[in-house]
């Protein structure tokens, strides 16, 4: 999966509410298919990522 994100992943800079400067409230990733990447691939990606994230931090 590394490898099919590897051109086509983006990240944005956190979004901080001002009065909490070290912990970001949102993240962006800007996942687009490259050349020969269905948005399927791409759903994929982002749904691992959800897992991962909900997995490692308490939301």
């Amino acid at each position: 999966m590394e490898r099919k994100c590897q051109a086509a992943l983006e990240f944005h800079i956190p979004f901080n509410r001002s009065d909490e400067n070290q912990y970001p409230s949102d993240f962006v990733f800007d996942l687009d298919p490259s050349a020969g990447q269905t948005f399927d691939e791409v759903v994929e990606v982002a749904l691992f990522i959800k897992k991962e994230l909900e997995r490692k931090v308490r939301l």
